[in-house]
């Protein structure tokens, strides 16, 4: 079984590491002027940033807002801080490290604000000597834990938040937590019921802008794209291999190339049934997860607009889900690039997009003069396609059949989890507001106004800003390294006085 959200299969750790130097005092004098021209290198892991340099002090005083920062927590590293002296023309000097243990740090669940000795690695130490102390703060936001308190069923945040926000990485995000959280599905439906609920004009469901379309279309794809594949693949791979105009608009046909127009219609109707025969025979095949989706679509829409309930399963796996990919194989793997579309074929797979729209949409005729041709053809296919679409919605699954769907690597799902806060942050001053004026519970708006106290972490650190490394002296660190990972278990690390 895949590793489930907030874990790695070794049980590390997910989450964010806040950082932010303020001050030091007491420092070492590495130069004749008797002052020291300190810097830090913060390294955890592979992420590695480097702080101002604070020239001819020994008491330095960091501008906070410049020297925040935040730290991806996918693995137990130690956090390590490392202060040098800035020298020009020779070697900078090494002055001492900080450096916490996981054991340490993840203690740090709200903002913790200590000064903590500077160090010296075991290899190097002759004889104690003090080389004073550094203020830093830390805190360590636990994304396991928060996701399971924004996702758990007495939760309604985050449908609401994706009312408010309708944007695509949003949705991607959203879907492929809940995907590794087994509990898609429930989130999938909440967002259906609550479209229907609030639409009075069927003709406005499900429209591009919609969120429960992306969401919707998200999940098809991260649990249907081997299904689009085996369903598109040999038809696509037909037209990309015979790139032969099949231009039916005579506005774009040469005086020579107009008594082709017949031809080429049929050819486009051929292709047209060519697409067809591969859709509607795929219905076993479908993943159950979709199915389930078109199933509950159906059942939801029928209630209250029965005559749009069909027609809307046939636009979310059609319209939304296979044509887009018809008409743009590169971005779907049915192609390597761009390049190996060429103009005829890309023409022509547009051209059977547009038709297979208009059959999925209830056999809608082509309005177009020069598609007019086709129409008896889309309705001659409407009994095929409907029997397609009802197939689809005759079945049911659990979440146990989406434990195909690998979670994504754990950097991703850090990602993933800094986009939903950015947007929990925006959204819950309104929720919560919302709930005052319609007499929410006190416990239920206090939970809520402590989950935007842990998430907005920006307001309580400054400009926190991801790790940036300076090339050159992260280069010249990692030449003249006082202290690697390997020599960290014979040096000493801090410890946090934390109640």
């Amino acid at each position: 079984m895949a590793a489930s959200v907030g874990s790695s299969t070794s049980g590390a750790p997910l989450g964010k590491l806040t950082l932010c130097l303020y001050e030091g005092k007491n420092l070492m004098a590495c130069d004749v002027t008797g002052t020291s021209d300190p810097y830090c290198v913060i390294r955890f892991g592979k992420q590695e940033a480097i702080s101002e340099v604070v020239y001819k002090t020994l008491t330095p005083v960091w501008d906070v807002h410049k020297n925040s920062f935040m730290l991806d927590v996918t693995e137990p590293h130690h956090l390590e801080i490392h202060m040098w002296d800035r020298d020009r023309g020779t070697a900078d000097d090494y002055m001492g490290y900080v450096c916490l243990p996981p054991s340490e740090y993840l203690k740090a669940t709200s903002k913790c604000k200590l000064w903590l000795p500077l160090l010296k690695p075991a290899k190097k130490r002759r004889k104690k000597k003090d080389r004073g102390s550094i203020l830093i703060s830390i805190q360590y936001l636990d994304y396991t834990a928060l996701l399971n308190r924004i996702i758990s069923s007495e939760s309604d945040i985050i449908p609401r938040v994706c009312v408010r926000t309708v944007k695509n990485d949003l949705a991607h995000a959203v879907v492929a937590l809940y995907l590794c959280k087994r509990i898609a599905l429930p989130l999938i439906k909440t967002l259906i019921q609550q479209e229907v609920e609030r639409t009075s004009d069927p003709n406005t469901l499900f429209r591009t802008n919609s969120m429960a379309t992306k969401c919707m279309l998200e999940f098809a794809h991260l649990t249907g794209s081997i299904y689009l594949k085996k369903t598109l693949q040999e038809p696509v791979e037909t037209i990309l291999q015979n790139p032969v105009s099949i231009e039916v608009d005579p506005h774009k046909l040469t005086p020579e190339e107009l008594d082709q127009v017949n031809t080429n219609m049929n050819v486009l109707k051929n292709s047209v049934s060519m697409f067809l025969r591969s859709i509607v025979s795929s219905s076993r095949s479908c993943p159950a997860p979709i199915r389930e989706v078109c199933k509950y679509l159906y059942d939801t829409v029928h209630a209250k607009f029965p005559d749009y309930a069909i027609r809307l399963v046939g636009g979310f796996i059609v319209l939304r889900f296979l044509c887009p990919a018809v008409a743009a194989p590169e971005n779907h793997g049915l192609a390597a690039s761009a390049a190996d579309v060429l103009p005829a074929s890309r023409r022509h797979l547009i051209l059977v997009s547009k038709v297979l729209q208009n059959i999925a949409n209830g056999c809608v005729l082509m309005k177009e003069e020069c598609m007019q041709a086709i129409n008896p053809f889309i309705e001659s296919q409407n009994s095929t396609v409907q029997s397609f679409f009802v197939a689809l919605t005759e079945t049911s699954c659990s979440e146990k059949s989406l434990l195909m769907v690998p979670d994504p690597p754990l950097d991703e799902q850090i990602r993933h989890l800094d986009l939903i806060n950015s947007y929990l942050c925006d959204s819950l001053p309104d929720i919560i507001e919302e709930d005052l004026a319609a007499g929410v519970a006190d416990d239920e708006l206090k939970a809520k106004k402590e989950l935007f106290a842990l998430l907005n972490l920006k307001y309580q650190t400054g400009d926190v800003r991801k790790p940036t490394a300076d090339v050159a002296y992260i280069a010249h660190l990692h030449r003249k390294r006082y202290f690697t990972e390997e020599t960290l278990r014979g040096s000493e690390t801090n410890t946090l006085s934390l109640p």
